[in-house]
Order: C-alpha cells, then structure tokens, then sequence
C-alpha cells in the first residue's frame, strides 16, 4: 500500500478540518480554570501556575515526570518506527518534510492567523519559559498533522498527536507527564497506552 507515489503528496479531508479547528483555538484561555473534559488519557490538573511553570521549564525528567520534549519525542519515535518497519516509503513523506510544505503552502493565508511562533511566545511569557529550542506548539500541530495523513490509509499506526490535541483546542495546556517510560534507547512501534502515564494539564 503506497499512497505518496511519484512524490505526489495530497491534503485530506481530516487535514483541512484540522487546519480550520486551529484557527478557532482561543489560545491558553482557560488555564488555571477547571478541567473535567473526558480524553483518552487519564489527567492530573496542575494545582497552580507556579507548578506549571516549573514542569515547562524542567529540562530532564525527575522521578514519576516526563518532560514535554521527551514525551513528544517518545510518540515521533514510535510512529517512525512503526512506518519504517511496515511501510517504508510512506516512512519517506515525514523524512522529506513535503508534507509539512504543502500544508504550509496550502494554508499560508490560514496559518498567519495562526502564527504557532507567536502563540508560543505567549505561551513563554505566561510561564517564564527560558529554554526556547523547541516551539512545542509547532511540533505538536506538524504531528497531528502526519497522524492525520497516514491514518487514512493504516489505521494501526502508533496514534498520540491526535489524542492529546483537544486539550490545547480547549484553551489549556499540556505540561508534561507523570509516569515513565522505557529507556530511550528501546525502539518501541507500539501506541503510548493510558496505563503508561497520565497528563498533566494547566
């Protein structure tokens, strides 16, 4: 099953509305406030912003805390190597950054609006945020994205994006993780599953 052939690379219909969802998004509106939305992963709401704060800015994980940047990275490694495995030439549209391309170019007057940098300026600034070299919020849509293109053609890949994406769609904000993972260097093709971790969210 191959469906990028000849480097043709085509948007669906879950793309778009994706793009349209984002442009609704009231950004960090209701952080702080109470949270009692049913997700597929179980929850612990962060009890302040000072807390929040501490997990956003927190570089390595600590005892029962992932931080967000390994949490991401743990859901992008399982997906690659799931595709990699299994599907080795659509594995080749996440290595060629096509797809991201095309969306960005399809959607350049909707993604202004959006501006996921400046959203997370704002989101730096809330928090106090001083390690900046990763724009979560930008790494968060481009794997919502690549879920929402291959999902269409294998159901069973390794799904986290597309999980977790209602909790930034509600005004909130995903701090991290409690619970752990295996180590790094255990290559896993499975989905991160709701016994593994539960979310923090502010």
């Amino acid at each position: 099953m191959t469906f990028w052939y000849k480097n043709k690379i085509e948007l669906n219909e879950k793309i778009e509305e994706f793009i349209q969802c984002v442009k609704k998004i009231d950004w960090f509106a209701n952080c702080g406030k109470k949270y009692e939305e049913k997700l597929y992963f179980d929850y612990v709401i962060e009890e302040n912003v000072n807390e929040a704060s501490k997990h956003l800015n927190q570089q390595t994980n600590s005892k029962g805390i992932v931080i967000l940047e390994r949490l991401l990275g743990e859901a992008d490694s399982r997906l690659n190597w799931y595709l990699y495995n299994h599907y080795r030439k659509e594995h080749s549209v996440i290595a060629s950054g096509k797809l991201i391309q095309l969306v960005n170019k399809r959607f350049a007057d909707d993604l202004k609006i959006i501006d996921l940098n400046n959203q997370f300026l704002v989101l730096s600034e809330m928090f106090n945020i001083k390690y900046r070299d990763y724009n979560w919020l930008q790494w968060i849509f481009n794997g919502t994205v690549f879920e929402l293109y291959f999902l269409v053609n294998i159901t069973n890949i390794p799904v986290f994006y597309t999980k977790i994406f209602k909790v930034f769609q509600d005004g909130h904000v995903l701090t991290g993780w409690n619970g752990k993972f295996p180590p790094q260097n255990l290559c896993l093709e499975t989905q991160i599953e709701n016994k593994d971790v539960k979310m923090l969210i502010y």
